[in-house]
């Protein structure tokens, strides 16, 4: 758990589960242990995309407007099982106007996993986006807006708000992913309809991502290269005789 100089803990639980989920929050970015990395152009987007994590985003890049990253360069890294979609809308926009407004370049890279709002929203508001070849990849239609409760299901005209409300966050999300993919409406729209989980590999190939990093060692390099440089040898001295 991350704590400020006054000894508070910045870690708020948000999930009644069980299992505990949670998005660290630091109240003073200048004071927390994330600083560092944010002065090298590092910002984590960790956990349950809430207002809390829009917030944190609103204050680091204030911060990163006055004492930009030394490389040039934001690099935002993403693992989040997705959350709300009036905060993802927000940090999306807040990415975008970064740039536009500091012409630096924001390189999201998700590790692990980027569901629902961080696939949809947190990642296509980086410039450029690039996954872990492990990475989970998911987008869906937005399953509820609100707090449910037994006198709304009752009521007629609450059912008819709620309907519009959830096509506003379609049509916004489409628009959105169909200028970041280059699909077509239809395309994006079949795709949210079946909620499918895609492999780094996948949501490269349909313009999720820009890349996906790949990792090797130089063990398996020189394993590789070895039988090439047998038979080099063998065809140099082919050649000779």
């Amino acid at each position: 758990m991350i704590v400020n100089t006054n000894k508070r803990p910045l870690t708020k639980l948000y999930s009644d589960d069980g299992f505990g989920t949670t998005f660290i929050i630091p109240k003073d970015v200048k004071n927390n242990a994330l600083l560092g990395h944010l002065e090298k152009g590092v910002l984590y987007l960790n956990g349950e995309v809430n207002e809390e994590m829009a917030e944190y985003v609103r204050d680091a890049l204030m911060l990163l407007t006055f004492e930009p990253p030394p490389n040039g360069e934001l690099l935002v890294k993403i693992t989040s099982p997705g959350g709300s979609a009036a905060a993802g809308f927000e940090i999306h926009d807040l990415l975008m106007l970064f740039y536009l407004e500091t012409g630096i370049k924001v390189r999201g890279l998700v590790i692990g996993e980027a569901c629902s709002a961080a696939a949809m929203f947190l990642l296509q508001g980086c410039i450029i986006r690039q996954a872990t070849e492990n990475t989970t990849i998911m987008c869906h239609n937005c399953l509820s807006v609100g707090v449910i409760t037994e006198h709304n299901i009752k009521s007629l005209g609450w059912r008819t708000k709620i309907i519009r409300e959830l096509e506003n966050v379609k049509e916004k999300a489409v628009t959105v992913l169909t200028r970041r993919t280059g699909k077509t409406e239809r395309e994006v729209l079949k795709m949210l309809a079946h909620e499918k989980f895609m492999t780094a590999k996948e949501a490269l190939e349909f313009g999720l991502l820009d890349g996906v990093l790949g990792f090797s060692f130089k063990d398996e390099k020189e394993h590789e290269e070895r039988p090439q440089r047998r038979k080099m040898k063998k065809a140099t001295h082919e050649v000779t005789e």
